[in-house]
């Protein structure tokens, strides 16, 4: 009779737990995490937030506008259908009308709003909220939609009391775990510390180099990284230097690196000290540009060189030399906050870097090494005879029409 009476019970107590859970999923949103960014200055970032968040469970669904979103009139929805809304809370985020409709939204449904705080973020004043028709281009245009000035004027207002996560100045593996532990409430493994200065060691064989001081530029490393790492499966093991860091004593002619270009990157001391170091093991770089406002460089190269520290004489001729060296190679666009970069597009891109970067030999750009190697060192004891050598020797280096172009 006991056994009887826990076998019905173990029955119904299993009927039960399965209704429960059923109605649950019924009740949970489709969209874990909403990300509201504005996408030129933060679209990398919000990129490569997905990508974590999404390793970390395949619960943690998140709406990114450029994979999610084909009709703007459906914008609001998608904020209503999420249990969590993550404003990237960058300085330009104010200014974009479609970002403060989100959080309109978000407030006036009473969704968990988490504000990841740029350093440089400032909350909206008194005189912003009563001026709202000039600090915020089109805001008129909410009206449409169902949000009123005033809704906005009290969206403002409300900033002030959600919870924030700092986003820090500099981007790295260690902060970028931190904010997923912080919006997840969960915490990193191993695997998704490999990156951070707690990474189990690899036997890199590739670099990645961005300026530092650029978040997006940063951000786009990562998700390269990410992406090649996984089309690839360990075939290339890429390793992205951070500000200070030197070039490994173990980089060779053998290595690849990717040179990630965005607007005044070349001007970074960073940048300008590593392929400095690079001139001498002469890996293959190949140049990414990632940034639409990135001009490629043109002989004689002086004023793209003119980098933010002082650097002497002979390494401003080598960096010279170096920049003439990269730009012959026809460049590969891969940039995460453009708004046609889909997952998809996105994927595609990354096959052809890989394929590049796995077919590129390395006799060729030797060759063309040692070319920049037997200038005699006295044609550059000027300015004008250093770039007439480089002159000579780049000739053929395209110009930035012909990037557009191709």
């Amino acid at each position: 009779m006991m056994f009887l009476i826990f076998m019905i019970a173990g029955v119904l107590g299993a009927i039960l737990w399965g209704i429960a859970m059923q109605v649950a999923r019924w009740r949970r949103k489709p969209w874990r995490f909403f990300l509201s960014h504005h996408k030129s200055s933060t679209g990398a970032a919000a990129r490569l937030l997905k990508i974590h968040l999404q390793k970390r469970s395949s619960l943690f669904t998140t709406f990114l506008d450029t994979d999610n979103l084909r009709d703007l009139t459906e914008l609001f929805h998608f904020v209503k259908d999420s249990e969590t809304v993550l404003v990237l809370a960058s300085p330009a985020i104010l200014a974009r009308k479609w970002c403060i409709g989100e959080i309109v939204t978000a407030k006036q449904h009473d969704i968990q709003t988490v504000l990841l705080k740029w350093p440089t973020f400032q909350y909206p004043t008194e005189t912003f909220r009563k001026n709202l028709t000039f600090a915020i281009p089109g805001v008129e245009a909410l009206t449409a939609h169902g949000i009123s000035l005033d809704d906005v004027s009290l969206a403002m207002k409300w900033l002030g009391s959600l919870d924030v996560v700092p986003f820090p100045d500099l981007l790295d593996a260690d902060s970028l775990i931190r904010i997923c532990d912080n919006v997840t409430g969960t915490v990193s493994s191993v695997k998704d510390r490999r990156n951070s200065g707690k990474e189990l060691p690899v036997q890199a064989n590739c670099l990645l180099l961005a300026d530092p001081a650029d978040q997006e530029a940063v951000a786009t490393c990562y998700i390269l990284d990410e992406m090649l790492v996984s089309l690839l499966k360990g075939e290339l093991l890429p390793l992205m230097l951070r500000h200070g860091e030197p070039i490994p004593e173990q980089v060779d002619a053998h290595w690849k690196v990717l040179l990630i270009c965005t607007s005044g990157c070349l001007k970074s001391s960073d940048l300008a000290a590593w392929l400095v170091d690079l001139y001498e093991p002469s890996p293959v770089i190949l140049p990414i540009i990632a940034d639409p406002n990135f001009l490629v460089p043109t002989e004689p190269y002086m004023d793209a060189c003119d980098v933010e520290a002082s650097i002497n004489d002979y390494e401003r001729e080598v960096y010279v030399k170096m920049i003439g060296i990269v730009f012959q190679e026809i460049a590969t666009v891969f940039a995460p906050q453009s708004h046609s970069s889909t997952q998809e597009d996105l994927e595609l891109r990354v096959k052809q870097i890989a394929f590049r970067v796995q077919a590129k030999g390395t006799t060729e750009w030797r060759m063309r090494v040692s070319s920049m190697h037997s200038v005699p060192s006295s044609t550059c004891h000027s300015r004008h005879s250093m770039e007439s050598a480089v002159n000579v020797l780049v000739k053929d280096v395209m110009v930035k029409e012909d990037f557009i172009s191709f």
